[in-house]
């Protein structure tokens, strides 16, 4: 948690600031545990790391912008 300035009409609020990048490793392996518990094939497997790639990590904000 990151606590924030608040303008002088309002006391300070904390702000909850999450580092997906940073977070980027543990839920691959979460990933990973919840796809042998599962049952799913690689191209499964492969289909859940890439979405998490494109919108977990904000890869699809860049390819929008360029249309």
């Amino acid at each position: 948690m990151q606590a924030s300035r608040g303008y002088a009409a309002f006391a300070p609020r904390r702000v909850a600031a999450f580092r997906i990048n940073e977070s980027k490793p543990a839920i691959d392996e979460i990933d990973h545990a919840l796809a042998r518990h599962y049952g799913f094939t690689e191209e499964e497997m492969d289909i859940i790391i890439n979405c998490g790639i494109k919108y977990r990590m904000g890869r699809d904000a860049d390819e929008e912008g360029s249309d």
